[in-house]
């Protein structure tokens, strides 16, 4: 994403904006929680890149044009990337993501990568990630002390043949890849 020139990065937000027009309540308070992240990335490449002062007339400790464009910029990637990540995390059952990337990792299996454990180290992380801590559980793991977990000990994972509809999406994909690149 950080290649995305304005264009591209223009129509990727479109075709975003399409998947999640029936879930802008989620999306916005999505948006609102990463608020502070967002302003702080404008703020630092504001006055962290050099450039024209944004109101030369006043003080020297004013912010450059170019940084804040930057910013927004890097802002507006980070934000189309939650809102990806959040399309991906949210609509697909879990069992249907770990079924995915078992079979993403199929060509690996060359190198020595065990896809089976790829896949389960996943799910035990996203199952880690569900269960929010709190403070109370940051200071247990600070002491020392590791929680039980409560959730599923096995997983299963029905690997299906591909459909056509998951040829075209895969088709789609590199054909994305080679326009972004040629």
């Amino acid at each position: 994403m950080p290649g995305l020139n304005f264009f591209q990065l223009l129509v990727l937000s479109l075709a975003v904006g399409v998947v999640c027009i029936g879930r802008l309540r989620q999306v916005w308070a999505l948006l609102r929680r990463a608020r502070w992240l967002l302003l702080l990335m404008v703020i630092t490449y504001g006055y962290s890149l050099p450039g024209d002062a944004l109101f030369p007339d006043l003080p020297p400790y004013m912010p450059t044009r170019e940084g804040l464009w930057q910013g927004l910029g890097q802002a507006w990637r980070l934000a189309l990337l939650l809102l990806l990540l959040d399309v991906l995390l949210l609509r697909l059952p879990v069992s249907d993501l770990l079924t995915g990337i078992h079979s993403i990792m199929r060509p690996f299996t060359v190198l020595g990568l065990d896809r089976e454990r790829v896949a389960v180290r996943l799910a035990l992380t996203m199952e880690a990630m569900a269960q929010p801590r709190g403070w109370a559980g940051m200071r247990e793991l600070l002491a020392g002390q590791v929680p039980a977990q409560s959730g599923p000990r096995a997983y299963a994972l029905v690997v299906r043949p591909y459909r056509m509809a998951d040829w075209a999406v895969l088709g789609m994909l590199s054909l994305g890849v080679v326009w972004l690149h040629v």
